[in-house]
C-alpha cells in the first residue's frame, strides 16, 4: 500500500532526476531546509552514476 509520503517522495525524486533545480523543489514541496528536502529526494543508483558521468565528461571538455 502506498502512503501519501511515498507518493510525495517519488514525485520529488523524479523531479530532481529530471533536473528541476533545488530552489524549485524546495518551493513546491514547502521544505525550507535542504536536510528536510534530502529525505525526500533520493536519486536512484543509475541516476547518480549518470550525473557523475556527465560531470566528468563536462570537466574533461567532452560534453554531449
Amino acid at each position: 500500500m502506498w502512503t501519501f509520503h511515498d507518493l510525495r517522495r517519488s514525485g520529488i525524486t523524479h523531479a530532481a532526476e529530471d533536473g528541476v533545480p533545488t530552489t524549485v523543489l524546495r518551493a513546491e514541496s514547502g521544505h525550507r531546509d535542504l536536510r528536510s528536502l534530502s529525505r525526500y529526494a533520493k536519486p536512484s543508483v543509475e541516476d547518480a552514476q549518470r550525473q557523475i558521468d556527465q560531470a566528468r565528461e563536462h570537466r574533461s571538455g567532452r560534453t554531449r
